[in-house]
């Protein structure tokens, strides 16, 4: 969900939703992640959701990393970790 230099068109389209409001969550997953992934195959797919569902089984892993911006990789977040309210919900 890094949107540097789209600011101004994925930015804006994404500034929409409400990442703690669970219908809003459930647009951005299907309609911004999973249609992006749509272009691996399916084996690549499926590594990415077993990898997701490892640290899902995992407390302590740190959900609220992922939407940590990175402005010395020209990475920005649609929102920061702070703006998520459970970051392992999301």
């Amino acid at each position: 969900l890094s949107i540097y230099d789209l600011e101004s068109t994925v930015g804006k389209e994404l500034w929409k939703y409400d990442p703690n409001n669970e219908k809003d969550r459930e647009k951005i997953i299907t309609s911004y992640i999973f249609k992006d992934l749509m272009h691996l195959s399916y084996r690549h797919r499926f590594v990415l959701i077993s990898a997701l569902r490892d640290a899902l089984d995992n407390p302590k892993f740190d959900f609220s990393k992922p939407f940590e911006s990175d402005y010395d990789e020209y990475i920005t977040m649609t929102w920061n970790e702070t703006e998520i309210a459970n970051p392992r919900g999301f």
